[in-house]
């Protein structure tokens, strides 16, 4: 069961979402909702939910103030950005400022229901972000440079984690076994002190390493 805490300033996209998704047919449950993000912080309890549902523009705020706020009141939190706010621009934003998502809200059920299912198995969703990412980084002669800190090997599986690629995915590409391709993660997540998958891509990327 995927629980979600909504924050949005309209209430009829809350009560959309609400009536999208049912536990009992969806295995997604919307276990809670703010209109903002103050009022998420005083009323939202950690045990109650797994993911945050965040809108980009709530009135009267910052974008990044409210996830940085929201990272310091749910650090083990991922935040997933719904808007529709269809730009490269911002979905780098909240990538770097450690989003776990950027989802639109002209999204259909099924689009929204397996990005929360991979943004819930430690993945993270950015459409196009990464295909764009990846052509700099094909044409930057630092890119070499950058690979160094990690084993080929490891760029290879974090890289491909990083697109969205599951550890099935990632195993049957790289012909790996699934508890190799966790044992890679594990002793990359020790060597720069993350305890999620979604955070070791945070600061791979903050590093300049991806």
């Amino acid at each position: 069961m995927i629980r979600i805490f909504i924050i949005d300033d309209h209430p009829l996209v809350i009560s959309g979402l609400k009536n999208m998704f049912r536990k009992d047919r969806d295995n997604i449950e919307v276990s809670g909702s703010a209109l903002d993000v103050s009022m998420a912080m005083q009323e939202a309890k950690p045990t109650s939910f797994d993911i945050i549902l965040l809108d980009l523009w709530i009135r009267d705020t910052n974008p990044l103030e409210n996830i940085r706020m929201l990272k310091r009141k749910f650090p083990f939190k991922p935040i997933v950005i719904l808007t529709y706010e269809d730009s490269a621009i911002w979905q780098r934003r909240m990538y770097n400022s450690g989003a776990a998502g950027y989802l639109l809200k002209t999204s259909k059920k099924a689009q929204l229901r397996e990005a929360l299912e991979k943004v819930a198995d430690e993945r993270i969703v950015f459409p196009h972000l990464f295909e764009e990412v990846k052509i700099q980084r094909d044409q930057s002669a630092e890119t070499t440079a950058k690979i160094e800190k990690l084993t080929t090997h490891q760029h290879e599986v974090v890289s491909m984690l990083c697109e969205g690629n599951s550890r099935s995915q990632i195993g049957q590409r790289l012909s790996i076994s699934i508890s190799t391709i966790e044992k890679i993660l594990t002793s990359i997540r020790k060597k720069f002190q993350a305890r999620t998958n979604s955070q070791l891509i945070w600061l791979l990327s903050q590093k300049k390493i991806l």
